[in-house]
């Protein structure tokens, strides 16, 4: 039995080594620019005091205003600093590995199955993307306070106290303010009360959860069907494909798990970790059948999602969008108290936790270079992003609000640049050219003509952005005299000029798309 000083230190010990852990995982991630989403964050951040109740706002299927309180204290403090999102991220990161710590600890009643699990969570290659990702900390915010939830309920039940329990409702209507993953939660309360033995008796502590998820839900589907919008974003039915495939990437890197049969890998790691549930005794097998119900908690959220991409090349690093390892942020949580568990019985059996320690070691090794092999798609990306957005501010005393702007070869949509123009180069009033090329003819287009004053054309290529405006705005000159010109000569010399002009800036710029990966530019908002 240990003393409460020896507790404490182990835990202030055990804190410091998850803390260290996150910020060698993941400090080349403190260089990476903004990307995709980011923008739209950021934008919003900027924007949130003039028009505070987009707090209140649907984003995709998930009601998140405490994430756009989190950008708006970043904008605050940092601007368009990115390095202080990414350290923000990574602190939260170590954080939520401390409470699972806690959490596994109190579960499991074994400090060593404690530190095991919080360590392969904290360095696990499945949740690069939602520590890399500035726009994911929604998942970063829902796993914090999902766990206090179940770390205060625990104290209750230990207790009986009612701060406990109002500190564990006021956690979990917060954690559903910062993504709807944990609306299945109260069935892990369930789980606690059933292992326990104290269902019957306790019940009704979990109503208060169930009428937070009703109510969520009631108002999440009203505002949707009031958007005109489904809350199956993946159309009609359930997408077993996402969740075989994000199940099979908690355990196996996404860059192998694409050369496997996903249905195999994943029907094969639920077996194996039910017969672990099976073959465990105690506290361990209790606290493995746990993580395997958070496993499925986290989960479930993805079978009404689109399907989902991997990403095995820069080439097709756009698809980080479509991954799921953004998206399994509890779910991993639920993985690594499985492992951890796991691994402190097995080697509790044996007496020899000298060879768990040697072999969580090379566990953590293995994870980290796969940490560094996924982090590197998303320096990659940043890269190109970066270069592209400074090279559009560099024209910002040029650009005119309520202008037309032609961005060809970016590798970003339109859906994120227009916050960029917002944010580097103070535009709030943009209409963009709906082309990827010019048109070899002249274009019946009154809207683009009436731009031709103020209108813009930028080629990103060879890690700079190219201003051809100047050719543009004189293509513009041409198809607005073609337009008025009666003259049935003229307008064929016109329309010949136009054409020669237009072929030689798409010829210009045909080389462009060589160097840059297509698929970044695929994706809308």
């Amino acid at each position: 039995m240990k003393v409460a000083g020896e507790e404490s230190r182990e835990k202030l010990l055990s804190g410091i080594l998850l803390f260290l852990l996150a910020v060698t995982a993941y400090y080349p991630v403190l260089d990476n620019f903004f990307t995709w989403d980011d923008f739209v964050w950021v934008y919003r951040a900027k924007t949130l005091a003039g028009n505070p109740l987009q707090l209140f706002g649907i984003d995709a299927v998930y009601f998140d205003p405490l994430v756009y309180f989190w950008f708006w204290i970043d904008f605050q403090l940092h601007g368009l600093n990115p390095f202080w999102y990414h350290l923000g991220d990574i602190i939260i990161h170590a954080v939520n590995g401390f409470l699972l710590y806690l959490l596994v600890r109190k579960l499991a009643k074994d400090s060593f199955a404690a530190l095991a699990s919080s360590i392969i969570f904290v360095s696990s290659f499945a949740v690069v993307d939602a520590v890399a990702w500035s726009s994911s900390r929604v998942d970063l915010l829902m796993v914090f306070f999902s766990i206090l939830t179940l770390l205060f309920f625990l104290n209750h039940l230990a207790d009986g106290g009612r701060r406990a329990f109002a500190m564990a409702m006021i956690a979990y209507i917060l954690a559903l303010s910062a993504k709807g993953t944990p609306l299945l939660l109260p069935c892990l309360l369930a789980v606690i009360l059933l292992q326990r033995g104290e269902l019957v008796r306790h019940w009704r502590l979990l109503l208060p959860f169930l009428v937070s998820v009703i109510i969520y839900l009631s108002l999440l589907v009203w505002r949707l069907s009031y958007a005109g919008k489904s809350l199956l974003v993946g159309g009609n039915g359930l997408n077993i494909h996402n969740f075989l495939l994000s199940f099979g990437e908690l355990f196996v890197p996404e860059l192998r798990l694409a050369s496997l049969n996903i249905t195999s890998v994943a029907i094969a790691l639920i077996l194996l970790l039910c017969l672990c549930c099976f073959l465990l005794t105690g506290l361990h097998r209790s606290t493995t059948i746990f993580g395997l119900a958070l496993i499925f908690v986290g989960l479930v959220p993805v079978l009404i999602l689109k399907d989902f991409k991997m990403v095995t090349t820069i080439q097709n690093a756009g698809q980080l969008l479509n991954s799921p390892s953004h998206r399994i942020y509890l779910a991993s949580a639920g993985a690594a108290c499985c492992s951890g568990s796991i691994l402190a019985a097995l080697f509790r059996r044996f007496n020899s936790y000298r060879i768990g320690s040697i072999l969580l070691l090379l566990l953590v090794a293995y994870s980290f270079y796969e940490v560094r092999l996924r982090e590197r798609f998303w320096s990659g990306s940043a890269k190109y992003i970066r270069n592209s957005v400074e090279g559009i501010a560099n024209y910002k005393k040029l650009l005119l609000d309520d202008s037309a702007v032609g961005l060809v070869n970016f590798p970003m949509s339109r859906g994120f640049m227009r916050p960029v123009l917002s944010l580097y180069c103070g535009l709030d009033q943009v209409f963009f050219l709906p082309m990827s090329s010019i048109p070899q003819e002249i274009p019946d287009a009154p809207e683009i003509l009436r731009y031709r004053n103020r209108g813009f054309f930028f080629v990103y290529a060879n890690d700079r952005v190219i201003n051809l405006s100047r050719s543009f705005a004189r293509l513009l000159d041409i198809a607005f005299l073609y337009q008025f010109s009666a003259d049935g000569r003229e307008r064929q010399q016109l329309a010949a000029e136009y054409s020669s002009l237009a072929n030689e800036i798409n010829t210009s710029t045909a080389d462009s798309f060589k160097s840059f990966p297509a698929d970044f530019t695929d994706h809308e908002l």
